[in-house]
């Protein structure tokens, strides 16, 4: 069972300014992604540390096989390979340049919108598109929410 992470500010509690309430929400989607990353190298991590236990499972053998201190070293080298990953993919959605060409005359660009859904008048109520307008360049977000919100970084 997964435990969904408690995240803050409460709807109530956003900024009323256009500006300041993308940029809560952009941290809340940081919040999300920490907690996304967190639950991804904790698989790793448990998936490590039972072959390091077992030394039996013949598709992972060779982590069984590593020194005792090398198990870590990997964990280490899965978050900082996740931390590129997700640098990549927010440069993607904050590109607005012509280098992600469709053809001569279309490039392709991703706007990142963020709906606040009232459960119970069982409708959206807001949108608000993430990166567009936002106070830094998206990539930039990602060191501020690790440090913040990350249950596992170096």
């Amino acid at each position: 069972m997964v435990d969904f992470p408690h995240i803050f500010p409460a709807y109530k509690d956003l900024p009323k300014s256009l500006d300041s309430r993308r940029e809560a929400l952009i941290d809340i989607l940081g919040q999300h992604i920490c907690w996304s990353r967190d639950l991804a190298l904790a698989r790793i991590r448990e998936r490590i540390e039972s072959v390091a236990e077992t030394r039996k499972n013949s598709v992972d053998h060779w982590i069984a096989a590593l020194p005792v201190e090398q198990p870590a070293k990997l964990l280490d080298f899965a978050m900082e390979t996740i931390d590129i990953l997700l640098t990549f993919l927010f440069a993607l959605l904050a590109n607005r340049g012509f280098d992600l060409k469709l053809d001569a005359n279309h490039v392709v660009w991703y706007k990142l919108i963020s709906e606040i859904y009232d459960m119970d008048a069982d409708k959206t109520v807001e949108e608000v598109i993430l990166n567009r307008d936002q106070l830094k360049f998206f990539p930039d977000y990602l060191q501020g929410w690790l440090a913040r919100y990350a249950k596992s970084s170096k």
